[in-house]
């Protein structure tokens, strides 16, 4: 009985830590636009599309992140829909696009996918993705990479939601003499969209010491 409310006592601090989390960059999705194709930079191009998307963005303080929520469908041509998706491949770049922040695979069973209600320009559902990920990052400025690994590389696209700053995304494709891997800013002739949506996440300080006041309670039980 003891251990069962510690449990509950420790979820219920967890979740107050999360709901107190710092919103340090938020690019809110646009409802009813395209948005853009964003493969894992590490397909290198192998997909029927052929290209990767990054969202530039700023920071004016050093963080340790906590979580990281991004929009996205998948384009439905073959029915394929999530279960094309084997992992998402997120990258945080120096403005360079020659050094990174982190390079993360996580598969999609660990992240969390929820249908928002909206469907995309061919129907499709569109999710947000939630997960947990820590790593650190100081005051500058940045661009978001996000793109999905595909079990097969004919079949579902993803379609990463357009937020709402349009400015600032650059993309990389195999189109002539810019090879795979020369990011540019993406033209603004007509067909294109950007992506971009996702909202990055710090814990705040309170978040920080319940969690701390919860691992203490626990000690003291044993």
């Amino acid at each position: 009985m003891i251990k069962n409310v510690m449990a509950s006592i420790v979820a219920t601090v967890m979740f107050g830590a999360e709901a107190m989390a710092d919103f340090i960059v938020v690019n809110n999705p646009v409802v009813d636009t395209v948005g853009f194709y964003s493969d894992a930079f590490e397909s290198k191009g192998a997909y029927t599309y052929a290209q990767s998307g990054a969202q530039g963005f700023e920071l004016e303080d050093s963080y340790t992140t906590s979580s990281l929520k991004w929009w996205g469908s998948m384009n439905g041509f073959n029915g394929q829909g999530l279960s094309n998706v084997d992992c998402f491949q997120i990258v945080v770049w120096n403005t360079d696009f020659e050094t990174q922040v982190t390079n993360q695979f996580i598969d999609l069973e660990n992240i969390s996918a929820t249908a928002t209600g909206e469907t995309n320009f061919f129907g499709e559902a569109i999710y947000e993705f939630y997960v947990p990920i820590s790593f650190q990052i100081t005051s500058g400025s940045y661009f978001m990479n996000i793109g999905a690994q595909l079990n097969d590389a004919a079949g579902d696209q993803f379609v990463w939601s357009q937020g709402q700053n349009v400015q600032d995304f650059w993309f990389t494709d195999e189109n002539g003499q810019n090879k795979w891997g020369d990011w540019r800013p993406l033209p603004t002739f007509i067909g294109n969209t950007a992506g971009g949506a996702f909202v990055l996440s710090a814990p705040a300080p309170g978040a920080i010491a319940l969690l701390g006041m919860a691992g203490l309670m626990g000690r003291r039980r044993r």
